[in-house]
């Protein structure tokens, strides 16, 4: 393992300085004439470590500018460092309806509203199980478990970062336990190292804390990968067949790889291998998650061009036999995350989309890692 210099470490704050940012964000963007709505999601588990999400929510069709004068920069340090410099979600109210569709958040807490606003957020229980699997899938596209390693090996250790993402992979694993009917006891175990390396960060002395640290990011990534066998397991058993070879074209995504055969102890020496010998990092995950992506791109949207245009795939997609149930909540998925990338570009929004579906950003035009795509697995913070 390689000794890291460590970057980002977490700095003592207070729950009342956490309210004051919380009074900051509303009282400067609530001046934005089509702003309807504020939320807030997750909550202040570890005071210093934890940060501050917001959702905005818009009219439909904007009257005036969203420009960087809404940006989070335009804030002070201590507040950026609360906010952990994220932007806020901006989303117009006709997406906001279908957040659960996109981001498997259960609850979010209403910080202001506007005269009118009379809408009250609930995830639907129809198709529940369907969107919360495929956000899961997104993010270990995204993610896992190639972002512990990652970290782990890199010449500068993030360390808030590093104590957010294994937060994140405790409600990841809640979620794949709801989905696949199981949990194990390595999965507890992690779930408490986890848990108590956060309330106890700032009382263990620094040699203590980053050994700790590393021993989760390492534990971290077998975990995470057994989660993702578990999760193939249910989806050849309920939900669609990796009983078609795509092209060779089509078996890679970005920065991940797509195999038929996914063994977690072999897939995690894989990538430690990949990692020391070519300094940049790379994800190894079943043939089965890369089937929505498939169906994402037969659809019509900057988001499913942009997965098109990645998937490399020429002629007609591979046809995958898909649960009919499962197909429709799929389509209507990435139906959203069209609409919402689309708004963005027909109000000419300067502010960087904070979760770029599958790394289109419709603000930069690029692809490119947004850390906090993370942050929807830590609703209990």
């Amino acid at each position: 393992m390689r000794k890291s210099r460590l970057i980002n470490i977490p700095e003592r704050y207070g729950l009342s300085d956490y309210d004051k940012a919380v009074e900051s964000f509303i009282e400067h963007y609530r001046k934005h004439q089509d702003i309807i709505a504020i939320y807030q999601f997750g909550n202040v588990s570890a005071p210093g470590i934890s940060d501050l999400d917001f959702i905005v929510v818009l009219r439909d069709k904007l009257n005036a500018p969203f420009d960087n004068e809404y940006s989070i920069c335009r804030f002070s340090k201590d507040l950026r460092y609360l906010y952990n410099d994220t932007q806020p979600f901006l989303m117009p109210i006709n997406i906001f309806k279908n957040f659960y569709k996109i981001f498997p958040v259960s609850s979010l807490k209403l910080l202001y509203s506007g005269d009118h606003y009379n809408f009250e957020y609930r995830e639907e229980n129809k198709g529940r199980e369907v969107f919360r699997l495929l956000s899961l899938i997104d993010i270990c596209i995204y993610f896992y478990p190639a972002i512990f390693l990652r970290e782990l090996f890199s010449e500068t250790l993030n360390v808030r970062f590093s104590l957010l993402i294994l937060n994140s992979l405790k409600f990841a694993l809640a979620i794949a336990s709801e989905i696949c009917g199981n949990e194990n006891d390595r999965w507890k175990s992690y779930v408490t190292s986890s848990t108590n390396l956060r309330h106890e960060w700032f009382d263990l002395d620094d040699k203590a804390k980053i050994q700790s640290l590393k021993e989760l990011l390492e534990e971290a990534s077998g975990v995470s990968a057994e989660m993702v066998q578990s999760l193939d397991a249910h989806i050849q058993t309920h939900c669609w067949k990796t009983d078609i070879t795509p092209p060779s074209s089509g078996s890679r995504i970005f920065h991940c790889s797509f195999i038929s055969s996914y063994d977690p102890e072999d897939i995690i020496l894989r990538e430690k291998e990949f990692y020391e010998n070519n300094n940049g990092w790379s994800n190894l995950l079943p043939l089965s998650f890369m089937y929505p992506a498939w169906n994402y791109a037969r659809q019509n949207g900057p988001v499913s061009n942009h997965i098109k245009t990645y998937l490399s795939l020429k002629g007609d997609f591979p046809a995958v036999c898909i649960n009919p149930y499962i197909s429709e909540h799929l389509n209507e998925r990435i139906s959203c995350m069209n609409r919402h990338a689309a708004f963005y570009s027909e109000n000419r929004i300067k502010i960087p989309m904070v979760h770029n579906y599958y790394f289109y950003d419709p603000v930069k035009k690029n692809s490119g890692l947004i850390s906090s795509i993370i942050n929807f697995f830590n609703e209990a913070r």
